[in-house]
């Protein structure tokens, strides 16, 4: 699916299962074997799209990888400001 457009749909809701209205960020990245002396896998970033979720708690983002291989989906909820 090199190339091709993804859409990654998401859903927030809190502890007891309540959708929630939130501003969040879906980043793509290809997972490559990293090399020298941190051997392991490394996350190269390919992609990031801000997300803002429905009072139903579900949104969508379009993601886009323009080289083949494994990669991994990561979704960051933004934190709502306290009060001061």
């Amino acid at each position: 699916l090199t190339g091709e457009s993804l859409a990654a749909e998401v859903k927030i809701e809190d502890r007891s299962g309540k959708p929630m209205a939130r501003q969040a960020t879906v980043v793509l990245s290809r997972l490559e074997s990293a090399r020298g002396a941190a051997k392991g896998v490394a996350e190269i970033e390919v992609a990031r799209a801000q997300v803002t979720t429905t009072a139903d708690g579900k949104g969508q983002g379009m993601l886009r990888a323009d080289k083949g291989g494994e990669h991994r989906l990561k979704f960051h909820v933004i934190p709502l400001e306290s009060p001061a």
